[in-house]
């Protein structure tokens, strides 16, 4: 009833002072053993086909093999350019785009599985984690933007730690960059790890903040969906930004909702989407004069308090592929523990 609700709020209407564009995140669940791969894949490309006016950044991830990929690609590419790194490597990630794509990269995570025998599995069939990065320009936006596209580890908390380590490493390297951050992160809304992205990566969490907060039922993996392996309700699935550029203008969230969810209870995968609208406005966002200071440091003691925790959950799995993970969290606590150093200075600057 919830999400029926938040459907029907939450739909966009553009406003006309400032430009806007929409990003759909969705799991199309696309792995050899899931079902009516093809039926699935079908209904949701005519979905997004037919929609008026159509969606300008779709970031399908799970979209695993050679013909779902190509059923994407026929059903998609007379709207939209499209970006297909899954088609080289067994990632599950492409990004759909109404304007200009002007650059990708694309990275396997270095820390991809833990021991246990799916990982096992997924190594022998290929199958990895990453992240695909696209520098777009929008028909409607004056200004270049940065998409992420990625879906990290679906047993591994340290896994997952690490990985989102290493997407804030890539953002180190890019300071400068605006960013829109989607996917499924197989955490929820309340787990260390998407603290760990709003802390060290993006900043802020699009959804969470239209709502004005997380109602407690929320959730893009639902146990009503007769396509879900688990109980209960859960939010995986998140589309974060980051302000940070050279740019005096703000992306703010205009509207959104959760969608594709099939009809009469035949769902399109084992999630729902993620649909937001986000303006761009003129103007830095910043805090009112005399709070700076104590956000910053607010934000500096929980930053310290997550990374902390990541660190011991790292030491007491025993992993050695994580310990390389160990040591550049401990060098990133010390810089936010003395509030000096490149890293320190990355985190002061505007969210």
């Amino acid at each position: 009833m919830l999400l029926t609700i938040l459907s029907t709020l939450l739909s966009f209407q553009p406003a006309q002072a400032s430009p806007a564009f929409c990003v759909q995140h969705f799991n199309m669940y696309g792995p050899l053993y899931a079902a009516d791969v093809y039926g699935r894949t079908q209904r949701a490309t005519r979905e997004l086909h037919d929609e008026t006016p159509l969606c300008d950044v779709l970031q399908l991830i799970e979209v695993w093999n050679a013909p779902q990929i190509a059923q994407v690609e026929q059903a998609l590419g007379d709207e939209y350019q499209i970006s297909a790194p899954n088609e080289d490597s067994r990632i599950g990630l492409m990004s759909l785009v109404r304007g200009q794509i002007e650059a990708t990269e694309t990275h396997d995570y270095l820390v991809n599985n833990e021991d246990g025998i799916l990982d096992g599995i997924r190594s022998v069939s290929g199958v990895k984690k990453a992240f695909h990065v696209a520098q777009i320009k929008l028909p409607a936006v004056d200004e270049e933007l940065t998409f992420i596209s990625t879906h990290l580890h679906p047993t591994s908390q340290v896994v997952r730690i690490a990985q989102i380590f290493e997407l804030y490493q890539w953002r180190l390297q890019h300071p400068d960059r605006k960013i829109v951050l989607s996917g499924d992160f197989n955490a929820e809304k309340d787990s260390l790890e998407r603290e760990l992205i709003l802390d060290l990566v993006a900043s802020h969490d699009s959804f969470e903040e239209l709502l004005g907060g997380y109602p407690p039922d929320i959730c893009s993996y639902c146990e009503e969906n007769p396509r879900s392996w688990l109980w209960g309700h859960h939010l995986f699935d998140y589309i974060f930004y980051s302000n940070r550029s050279q740019t005096a203008t703000s992306l703010q969230p205009a509207g959104g909702f959760i969608n594709l969810k099939g009809e009469n209870g035949n769902t399109l995968s084992d999630h729902y989407g993620l649909r937001m609208y986000l303006s761009v406005e003129p103007g830095v966002r910043e805090d009112l004069p005399g709070q700076k200071d104590a956000h910053l440091e607010a934000r500096r003691v929980a930053a310290l308090a997550h990374v902390q925790a990541s660190i011991d959950l790292l030491i007491q799995s025993g992993m050695k592929i994580v310990q390389p993970t160990v040591q550049a969290l401990q060098r990133l606590s010390a810089e936010l523990a003395a509030q000096q150093g490149p890293q320190w200075n990355f985190f002061t600057q505007e969210r």
